[in-house]
């Protein structure tokens, strides 16, 4: 069988000089705490640079001959605009509506709906191997927040057995990954799920996750960022709101995605020098044999507070390859040029 093409230095300079808007939507307005961040730009302007930083990220990837598709979303949690879906690969700029395995990246979700379900935080897990269940790096105890800051399978099956298949389930669902997406003139792939959230594979999926485009991942840490509303995803913005997680809930998890980008998680090669970021490290495979293929993930937001961008990014390739090394930088360098670019709209310094 033919193995599929490598990206090229040559396709992504097409890509970052393509980088036309998406049709302009409504000025938005900001949050209360806009004091501490630059204000918005048109939406022109916006879209050119978030489509550039996404361009910029996927660009450091030529290097790496292996890698064979890779996927940028820039959104808006507060307002629901896709600013950026850009692709490498036989997909193009359709790759990030392509599904894919989440690997950990799922594992926000899973905390999310157990903080919600009345877990406490501060419960104390058994860190060793559970039924066959184990951590890459095991811990002696983990809980809601070391799942997240180490990626711990065993913290999200013992947390799954506290809470129970129903919460998990329904936030899922909450959160879109029941349904497809249609922003533009695209729609993703259908995400797959367990049907039965109740039993094994419910269980697995709380440290796996399942099946998913970029977009759908955007919009569920979108609602995560956006104090638990989902905002459905559109070209324009003012997308439909819907409370689907509590604001205490998700502002603890927002934190403890914080913690996972400082230097103990696994997420650390994503920090910003300038801003405080907040995301999930994700790793998984596709296919077997000859065919098998590496899953790298990141999605974060930026600034961790108050956040005006979510950015998911994946990458697959035939070199071995996990979220925390390949995925995190390009979330890094997104945010930076994302940064960089605002700052120099408003005549201020990059920092």
């Amino acid at each position: 069988m033919a193995s599929r093409p490598t990206v090229s230095l040559a396709s992504l300079f097409l890509i970052a000089c393509a980088s036309s808007p998406q049709p302009a939507g409504p000025a938005r307005s900001d949050p209360a705490g806009a004091a501490r961040s630059p204000a918005p730009r048109s939406p022109d302007a916006e879209t050119q640079a978030a489509r550039a930083a996404a361009a910029a990220g996927l660009r450091g990837l030529a290097e790496r001959g292996e890698v064979e598709r890779a996927g940028v979303v820039v959104l808006d949690p507060r307002s629901g605009r896709l600013l950026a879906a850009v692709g490498l690969g036989p997909e193009g700029d359709a790759e990030p509506f392509r599904s894919a395995p989440t690997g950990s990246t799922f594992k926000a979700v899973t905390i999310a709906a157990a903080l919600d379900a009345g877990l406490d935080p501060a419960r104390r897990f058994p860190g060793a191997a559970l039924d066959g269940v184990r951590d890459w790096r095991p811990e002696p105890w983990q809980d809601a927040r070391t799942t997240l800051v180490r990626s711990s399978n065993v913290g999200a099956t013992h947390i799954f057995d506290a809470v129970g298949g129903a919460p998990l389930g329904a936030a899922a669902t909450a959160l879109g990954f029941d349904r497809t997406w249609r922003v533009g003139e695209r729609e993703t792939d259908p995400p797959a799920f367990p049907s039965d959230w109740l039993g094994a594979p419910g269980r697995d999926a709380a440290a796996h996750g399942g099946e998913a485009s970029l977009v759908h991942l955007a919009v569920a840490f979108g609602a995560l960022a956006n104090d638990g509303e989902r905002v459905a995803p559109t070209l324009a913005g003012g997308g439909e709101h819907e409370r689907v997680v509590s604001p205490e809930a998700a502002a603890r998890t927002m934190a403890f995605l914080a913690d996972a980008t400082g230097p103990e998680g696994t997420g650390a090669r994503a920090a910003s020098p300038a801003l405080r970021v907040a995301g999930k490290t994700g790793t998984a495979h596709l296919g077997e044999g000859p065919e098998r293929r590496w899953v790298a993930l990141f999605v974060g937001a930026a600034p961790a507070e108050e956040a005006r961008w979510v950015v998911a990014v994946r990458v697959i390739g035939r070199a071995e390859a996990s979220g925390g090394a390949v995925a995190a930088p390009v979330f890094r360098d997104v945010v930076e040029h994302l940064r960089r670019s605002s700052a120099a709209s408003q005549g201020g310094a990059a920092g």
